[in-house]
């Protein structure tokens, strides 16, 4: 019984792995997109709340109560370590290691989840004003410090301009560090899939079975075998060529005496063991390569 390579269709497997390539560097481009995105965003709103803070601490007109400050604080602090998050997986991109990669990813979803309960309590903080005071409305804070109606009208806008930049800074950045964290997951299980694929030999690799398992038999085709005692040709079935016109996978196929239709009274001793040898089937181990 002959043996033969029945993986899947050359065309599909191509197709397969043309896909497989072009979703590698597609994820490999946006990690590099959203971590240079999040260095960028991380510094910058960083800086906006450190300056909104010292601003608030040295004038009067910013109506922010000591628990807003405190938020913001907090706020500030989280979008710091974004950025030295971000760093931390631009290094990691850049020396390719696989230990780093999955920890940028997990520092990622532990500050996408730190940030949701620091920006509610920032949002509540914003929204909530002094129950000492009044009404939950913080504008009432420029009114009852006795300012004039010009300084009153500013430090009404000033804490307008911090309450909606705030709210609205910290819904976008909970998407983004979202959508940052599934981008850093996919291409941390890309490259584990890639790298831990087994490989137990060519039977297990590409799935090895009888040629006639599922399909036809070969058609036989006659082959010439010299023999000095007669002149009886002798019949060998050659495995068939594949539908698609290429050559067999295989780079030999095994020879033994089910190969063979011969007349057996005519062949010597010598004959029949050279016959009966059975060749062992040789296949190349498929190439591996990293692909990030």
């Amino acid at each position: 019984m002959t043996w033969t390579l029945i993986s899947q269709d050359p065309e599909r497997a191509n197709a397969q792995t043309a896909t497989e390539v072009k979703v590698r560097v597609g994820t490999t481009h946006r990690m590099w997109e959203m971590t240079a995105f999040l260095v960028l965003t991380g510094g910058m709103l960083a800086g906006g709340a450190w300056y909104v803070m010292c601003e608030s601490a040295e004038s009067d007109l910013m109506a922010l109560l000591p628990r807003q400050v405190n938020a913001l604080i907090i706020q500030a602090v989280l979008l710091t370590n974004l950025g030295a998050i971000a760093c931390f997986g631009l290094a990691a991109l850049f020396t390719q290691d696989p230990t780093m990669l999955g920890l940028y990813a997990v520092l990622l979803w532990n500050h996408w989840a730190l940030s949701l309960i620091s920006g509610s309590f920032v949002l509540w903080s914003m929204l909530q004003g002094d129950p000492e005071v009044g009404p939950p409305d913080m504008l009432n804070e420029c009114a009852i410090r006795g300012l004039d109606a010009l300084t009153r009208a500013a430090c009404e806008w000033n804490f307008k301009q911090v309450q909606s930049i705030s709210i609205g800074t910290t819904a976008a950045l909970w998407i983004i560090e979202f959508y940052g964290c599934c981008i850093a997951s996919r291409f941390v299980s890309l490259a584990s899939a890639a790298d831990a694929q087994p490989y137990d030999g060519p039977e297990d690799a590409f799935n090895w079975q009888p040629q006639y398992a599922g399909s036809l038999p070969p058609t036989p085709r006659t082959a010439q075998i010299p023999d000095d005692s007669h002149t009886e040709q002798t019949s060998l079935l050659v495995p068939p060529t594949p539908r698609s016109g290429r050559p067999p996978m295989t780079p030999r196929t095994p020879r033994s005496a089910s190969h063979f239709v011969v007349d057996m009274s005519y062949a010597s001793d010598d004959e029949m063991e050279e016959i009966k040898t059975p060749l062992p089937p040789v296949s190349p181990r498929p190439m591996r390569f990293g692909w990030w």
